[in-house]
């Protein structure tokens, strides 16, 4: 540490690249291939390489994130138009359908008054039954009548 501490100026040269955060040395790509230099060695670019191939794939997989959450939220735009629109024909069909159940109500009442009007005809149409059968049946005894009650003009 006493090495990078002799040559901190060469390596923060053009910037801050190299520093002490909570009693830790932070270097970053930058001060690592300045104290490489200094030093005399040569590995940084074929750990640089093999960095940028994974940055490199990182990246890829990264973009293939971003493009399914944009997928996504194009589904997700287009489910909230549909439920808008599906909101707009609720709303248009809901009175129509007050409407009708209105309709419908007036119609169950005005179908229980018919009912009950039916049962009353059909108890005064079955009395005219009877009537008419009391009456077929005094004009069979009137027409059965014996000569002499015709001309007496009885009823038996």
């Amino acid at each position: 540490m006493q090495w990078v501490k002799r040559h901190l100026d060469e390596i923060n040269a053009d910037g801050v690249h190299a520093s002490i955060v909570k009693g830790e040395w932070m270097f970053d790509r930058k001060a690592v291939e300045i104290m490489d230099k200094l030093r005399g060695f040569g590995d940084t670019v074929v750990l640089q390489d093999l960095e940028n191939e994974k940055l490199a794939a990182a990246m890829h997989e990264c973009n293939q994130y971003k493009l399914l959450v944009m997928q996504k939220q194009e589904e997700i735009s287009q489910l909230q138009q549909q439920i808008i629109a599906m909101q707009g024909k609720m709303m248009e069909i809901q009175p129509k359908y007050k409407l009708a159940e209105h309709t419908a109500r007036e119609l169950q009442q005005r179908n229980q008054q018919l009912g009950t009007e039916l049962d009353a005809l059909k108890e005064k149409n079955e009395g005219i039954i009877r009537e008419l059968q009391v009456e077929k049946e005094k004009n069979d005894r009137l027409r059965n009548r014996s000569f002499w009650a015709r001309l007496m003009n009885r009823v038996e």
